[in-house]
């Protein structure tokens, strides 16, 4: 593959990566969960500005456009979901959405990994070297958000995914990820 080629397939796996993180951002909120919603929002402006940090790479470097891809929709919000509003959601449809929502996250992120290592592998085996540095700061950013969902996922296993628990830490996380949110530039209510 050439590199545009590559970043092209680097670029559509961004603008699924960003649809999952705004579609689960929907999710966590349609379940009243708005600390899961703006760490959701968080990821999806982060990754956001990574994607264009891809674009502006091959400009700059390739001299290069990257052509659209057509990235598969990752379709996490359930189509039955229209029929209802947040406060048809009872508590057992609840816990098992949070812990569907996690585990498709994690494989999402797991997915993620293992395809910009072997993009980093093709660019290497290849001598653009210049390129799988700039892929290596990709690896480095999804193998830090995997660790932190990792851990969350496991605090959550560790209380059973208790709605009171989850319900407790929703206020510090919107609060945490509001300013984190700030810290990139953006500030929504």
């Amino acid at each position: 593959m050439t590199p545009i080629e590559i970043w092209s397939k680097i670029s559509e796996h961004q603008i699924a990566g960003i649809m999952m993180h705004a579609q689960m951002a929907d999710y966590f909120d349609f379940l009243g969960l708005m600390g899961f919603k703006r760490e959701q929002e968080y990821h999806y402006f982060v990754e956001s500005a990574a994607m264009r940090g891809v674009h502006r790479y091959c400009i700059n470097h390739h001299n290069k456009l990257i052509t659209g891809g057509h990235p598969v929709n990752p379709s996490i919000i359930p189509a039955m979901w229209n029929n209802y509003t947040r406060f048809d959601v009872d508590t057992n449809t609840r816990k098992k959405s949070i812990i569907e929502a996690f585990e498709k996250w994690k494989s999402w992120e797991k997915e993620t990994k293992n395809f910009y290592c072997n993009m980093f592998t093709e660019c290497t085996n290849q001598g653009y070297v210049a390129d799988a540095n700039k892929i290596n700061k990709l690896i480095r950013d999804v193998d830090h958000e995997l660790k932190c969902l990792e851990r969350r996922i496991i605090e959550l296993r560790a209380v059973d995914y208790d709605a009171v628990y989850i319900m407790e830490i929703q206020n510090c996380l919107h609060e945490y990820y509001k300013e984190k949110t700030k810290e990139i530039g953006v500030n929504i209510c």
